[in-house]
Parts: C-alpha cells; structure tokens; sequence
C-alpha cells in the first residue's frame, strides 16, 4: 500500500510545483495531482521511477515501510526540466 501524501511531501520538500515535478516523470500536473489524491493506481515500475526520481529509498513511499526518518536523508537539489 503506497502512503500518498509521502509521494506530495517529497515534491515539496524538494522545492517543486506539480508542473516542474510532473515534467521530471514526462506527466502531465493533472496526472501527479491525481497520483498525490491517490486516484491512480501505483505499480512496482512507478514506485521504482519514484524512487530513482527522488532518490529515495522505495520503502519511503510504503505505508508498511521500515520506519524512516526525514532527519536520516539527505535531499539533493533535484534538476528542473
């Protein structure tokens, strides 16, 4: 079960409005507006872009994640397209 509201904290945390962070996955910000309210069904493949987008662990978006702390990543300034 993916925690919704982790995958929007993260694009804030990173400085990004839904258009620039849709443009990092080649979406639309209706698309990732949609996937933030959790009305989009997310797959393996897509946790993975996530992860590899964010660099973040995959169980970071996981609602039965290991527990992880915000204080414990480091966040990278993420490029805008």
């Amino acid at each position: 079960m993916v925690d919704f509201e982790r995958i929007k904290s993260v694009r804030k945390l990173n400085g990004l409005s839904l258009r620039d962070a849709a443009k990092l996955f080649g979406k639309s910000h209706e698309w990732l507006n949609k996937l933030e309210q959790g009305k989009l069904e997310v797959d393996s493949q897509l946790l993975c872009e996530l992860s590899n987008k964010y660099k973040l662990p995959i169980d970071y978006f996981s609602m039965n994640r290991i527990k992880v702390e915000l204080r414990d990543i480091k966040f990278f300034k993420l490029k805008q397209y």
